[in-house]
Order: structure tokens, then C-alpha cells, then sequence
């Protein structure tokens, strides 16, 4: 009698809000401690709207490896694989997964990157003088709240509406931040609406056990890095059938 195909594999937890939380934060300090570096090689002789252009695309493509090829790739960043979390994509919707990863990273990472670039063309546009009096309206005066009414009126209309935008743009980023580590925690070993809208999980892989499974001659599953079944059979891309 010829024994049945069984597919064998693992069962995880939802990641905890700590592990997601804590990986994430490390993962911005180090793309962040980054930036820094090179916007500063880059302007270590003053600054130069041309190479602020450069260096800006630079940490830009860094942002995206980082963020959107690792997880398309491994389905962890660095920080994640220290906490033993990783991102999976869900077995029942069939969209590639490189969409369902912008879209987990839309507010997380995308949007910040898109601003950058606006930021970077609109210094490239206008010019080296203007570009030093928009950083010095936006940080001395946007931000801080010490408007000055002469200083003001000397600052082009253009870069006080970039600016004023660009603060605004900040603040709902900020809020938008705040609600996502609400439900992170909120939503701490379940799914949050992160994952939900981006049809992925984040699982927790230091705890798991076995689990076999029955499967058809033709049921294939879908690993892209990772899969799972469903809220309660969590499927890890390793694998083997027995």
C-alpha cells in the first residue's frame, strides 16, 4: 500500500509589538545614521545644491535595498533577523509580492522617500543662494515658530510655500507614525492594519512547532519568500514532503 504525500513544515506565532517595534526604530537609526554620513562626505566643503541632488539620490536607493529588496529577498532587515521576525506573504491573494511590499512600506518607507526626492529637485531648481534661505526659513523659522516678519518678507514666496508644505507634510507623516505604533501595539501577535492592507504577516520565528499537512497531487503553495494557511496554520517557506 503506497503511503500519502504529507508536507511537513512550521507553525509561528504573530510577531509581538516589541519585536516589530524595536526592529523597526534600530533599522531607521542605522538607515538614518547613513543618510547622515553621506549628505556629510558630500557637503564637507560647504554646501552645493548639485551634490545635495546626488547624495539625496544616493540615500534614497539606499532607502529602497534596504527596505524593499531585503524584505523582497530575505523577508527581514537586519534589525528584523536580530529580533527573529520576518515578513511573509499571504498564500490567498496571488498579487506579486513586490506590490504587497509597497504597499507595507508605503507609509513606513515609500512616502518619506518620494518627499526626499521632491525636496532634492526642488533645491536643484532653484539654485545655490535660494537653497541655502529655504533650509534656513525651514529650521529657523517653520519649525522653531520664530517667525520674523522683515526676515519673511525677504524669503521668496515659492520657498515659503515649499517649506510650509514640507513642515505639514512632516506633521501627518508624524501622526500617521503614531497611529501605526498604536496598533502595533494594539494589535500585538495579531494582525495589524499594516499587514492587512499590504495582504503579508509578520511571524515570530522564535517560537514554532511542527505541523504536517495533508496536500493534493496539484496544491501547490505559493513562497514568496514565505507562506502561510491561515490565522491558525502558519506555513515557513523551509519545507520537505515525508
Amino acid at each position: 500500500m503506497l503511503s500519502k504525500k504529507r508536507y511537513v513544515s512550521k507553525v509561528y506565532e504573530r510577531a509581538p509589538a516589541f519585536a516589530r517595534i524595536f526592529a523597526r526604530a534600530f533599522d531607521l537609526i542605522l538607515v538614518f545614521g547613513i543618510w547622515v554620513m553621506v549628505y556629510f562626505i558630500f557637503q564637507i566643503d560647504g554646501f552645493n545644491n548639485i551634490y545635495f541632488f546626488i547624495a539625496s539620490i544616493i540615500n534614497i536607493l539606499i532607502s529602497l535595498i534596504y527596505f524593499i529588496f531585503f524584505l523582497y529577498m530575505f523577508g527581514q532587515t537586519f534589525f528584523m533577523f536580530l529580533f527573529k521576525i520576518k515578513l511573509f506573504n499571504q498564500r490567498e491573494n496571488k498579487t506579486k509580492l513586490i506590490i504587497k511590499i509597497i504597499r507595507h512600506e508605503l507609509f513606513l518607507t515609500i512616502s518619506y522617500n518620494i518627499f526626499i526626492f521632491a525636496i532634492a529637485i526642488f533645491i536643484l531648481g532653484i539654485g545655490q543662494k535660494d537653497s541655502i534661505i529655504f533650509f534656513r526659513f525651514l529650521f529657523t523659522q517653520v519649525f522653531t515658530g520664530s517667525v520674523n516678519q522683515d526676515g519673511i518678507n525677504l524669503v521668496p514666496l515659492v520657498i515659503q510655500i515649499f517649506a510650509y508644505l514640507y513642515s505639514a507634510f512632516s506633521i501627518s507623516l508624524s501622526f500617521i507614525f503614531i497611529i501605526i505604533i498604536g496598533s502595533t501595539i494594539y494589535k500585538s501577535r495579531k494582525k495589524t492594519w499594516i499587514d492587512s492592507i499590504s495582504y503579508t504577516d509578520t511571524l515570530w520565528l522564535k517560537k514554532d512547532k511542527k505541523l504536517i499537512i495533508k496536500k493534493e497531487k496539484n496544491n501547490t503553495l505559493v513562497d514568496m519568500p514565505g507562506v502561510f494557511d491561515s490565522d491558525k496554520i502558519i506555513v515557513d517557506k523551509e519545507n520537505k514532503y515525508e
